[in-house]
């Protein structure tokens, strides 16, 4: 069977599905719409959406068949009017299977998927029920300690080692580290920050404080995300509310975008507060990387592109694992772009972090 491509919208009433079905036959397309999941079978075409609300099959479901285009738009109707459906625009999450998804579901129970259909389920603490007044961080080097027999751990949620082992003639092409197999974090970052003390240039970083032209045009460039955001600052002066609104702001993805997500692994963590917090604090470093290529490139990325947001992001470049806090997310992001990029200017940079803020003001169901 294959999976259509498709993308959805709504407004107060309806969940709006919209299908490329070039070659069904209509006339023997099935629709099933059962609380969270939506399935539709058209030979050779079939899709199971799990939705993020309630939806209901009372009457008001339609379809419509674009012939000239092979669109099918179909209308399914939210069991509560007026409720807003997070994420829908995250088609990954949709096309996971039933039940599998606890992004949808409150107060999910502790599930990881093992081996496909396969789950192990653990009960909630009573401790989860339970606030202890203080955030308590176990340090870095404490930790990995724990790990000390198996070897020094890094990348996403801290789950990979010895991947550069097999990799040590690319290893300085990829990441800065020297070694990362036999690094432990607090040693990646001291190396870090004594590699950023010595490749900061003076005369460099004067010459593009001195002659700064060209850098004053990059600062006056305007983001896609810049509209986005004057959009959303009006709505909220017009006392709009912002779930209903929602997506007003958002723009949407087009067809290669929307094949590029369908390709993505539905894989389903189990995470802790802690590593989910070190993971954000990631997220805004890699953010800042990529909005710091993106505005000195003018919204068009060249061949030093991949280099440039490796390069000023440490997360990528040095396996770099925060734990503590948002500043230094920002004291690392902006040491790096006065060290190694091409424009090394104050006042870009903190354009740049600005550019940061704005994307996540916008929310997580914005695009880029």
């Amino acid at each position: 069977m294959l999976t259509p491509s498709f993308d959805t919208e709504q407004d107060e009433h309806f969940v709006i599905l919209r299908m490329r079905v070039p070659y069904a036959k209509t006339s023997e397309a099935e629709f099933d719409i059962d609380g969270n999941c939506f399935k539709f079978y058209c030979k050779p075409y079939f899709l199971r959406l799990t939705l993020p609300g309630q939806v209901i099959e009372d009457g008001r479901e339609k379809a419509s068949y674009d012939c000239d285009s092979g669109t099918m738009t179909v209308h399914v109707p939210k069991l509560n009017t007026g409720e807003h459906f997070k994420d829908l625009q995250m088609l990954t999450l949709l096309l996971g299977k039933r039940g599998h998804s606890s992004h949808f579901i409150p107060n999910a129970p502790l599930i990881e998927a093992i081996d496909g259909d396969k789950l192990v389920e653990t009960a909630a603490s009573d401790d989860d029920h339970y606030d202890w007044e203080m955030d308590q961080v176990l340090p870095a080097e404490e930790k990995e300690d724990l790990s000390i027999l198996s070897g020094p751990v890094y990348g996403f949620a801290s789950r990979h080692r010895g991947v550069f082992s097999k990799l040590q003639e690319e290893v300085p092409s990829i990441v800065d580290c020297s070694d990362p197999d036999h690094m432990t974090g607090h040693e990646r970052r001291v190396a870090r920050i004594a590699h950023e003390e010595a490749s900061f240039d003076p005369d460099h970083y004067l010459a593009d404080l001195m002659d700064n032209d060209y850098i004053k045009t990059l600062m006056e460039f305007v983001p896609p995300w810049q509209s986005e955001v004057a959009r959303w600052n009006s709505l909220c002066k017009n006392g709009s509310s912002r779930d209903v609104e929602a997506d007003q702001v958002i723009v949407p993805f087009c067809e290669a975008e929307r094949d590029q997500m369908k390709e993505l692994p539905n894989k389903e963590y189990l995470l802790g507060k802690a590593t989910q917090y070190s993971l954000y604090l990631g997220l805004v470093d890699i953010m800042f990387a990529f909005t710091y290529d993106f505005r000195t490139t003018e919204g068009e990325p060249n061949v030093e592109s991949a280099w440039t947001v490796c390069k000023i992001s440490s997360t990528l470049s040095w396996l770099e694992v925060f734990r503590s806090s948002v500043h230094e997310v920002v004291y690392s992001c902006l040491r790096r772009s006065l060290c190694y990029p091409l424009y090394r200017h104050w006042q870009l940079s903190l354009a740049v972090l600005q550019d940061v803020r704005d994307i996540f003001h916008l929310g997580s169901d914005k695009k880029i």
